[in-house]
């Protein structure tokens, strides 16, 4: 089964440019001791205080919050409203 992970947090624009090194250095980090596939940030278009930290697993065996988005999520609750969602293929 393919998993998504989605950690998203909504803030001001000046706390996730703030944060941006941690959220960076954090997900270099993931990108050479993990199993996933692929880690992608995004802001939203039209308001910079919205960004989101996508975690794609390819052969994932659990639709549990996997580690590394538990990590992702405690830095970005710290800058503000933060949701943590898994999606799975069908």
């Amino acid at each position: 089964m393919e998993k998504v992970e989605m950690v998203r947090v909504r803030s001001t624009p000046e706390a996730v440019c703030d944060a941006m090194s941690s959220i960076t250095e954090c997900l270099e980090n993931m990108r050479t001791t993990t199993s996933a596939s692929d880690i992608k940030i995004f802001r939203l278009s039209r308001y910079e205080g919205d960004l989101a930290v996508f975690i794609f697993w390819d052969h994932s065996t659990t639709r549990e919050k996997s580690r590394e988005g538990l990590m992702v999520a405690e830095i970005l609750q710290q800058i503000g409203a933060f949701n943590h969602f898994v999606w799975v293929t069908k």
